[in-house]
């Protein structure tokens, strides 16, 4: 008796664990589709960037994080940041299945 409860314990923890992380690679690639300046190809080039310019020789623009790219038109996502939400967008299929096929959901068994 005390081995099932134990067993149904770890079962629990072990599908919290995997939900867990799923909503976590979920938010992860919704985070990583924001238009953000950093992830634009013309961030930080003052001559390309409508947000950039160039003050006495000394680059002024927003930073990395800055939102304002998502109201910008030249707005580019850079090679880097497709291929991170394509590898994101993967394992969060794969933790999909896994749960899925770890832990039917109550209609599936």
């Amino acid at each position: 008796m005390a081995i099932e409860v134990f067993d149904a314990i770890m079962d629990w923890d072990a599908r919290n664990q995997l939900v867990r992380e799923a909503r976590l690679f979920e938010w992860a690639v919704w985070d990583s589709k924001q238009r953000t300046c950093g992830r634009c190809h013309w961030w930080m080039k003052s001559n390309d960037c409508p947000l950039e310019h160039n003050i006495n020789g000394m680059s002024k623009g927003p930073s990395s994080g800055d939102r304002r790219a998502s109201q910008c038109s030249k707005f580019n996502r850079t090679r880097r940041a497709v291929e991170v939400t394509e590898n994101l967008e993967k394992k969060a299929e794969q933790l999909a299945s896994a749960l899925s096929k770890a832990h039917p959901t109550q209609g599936d068994e």
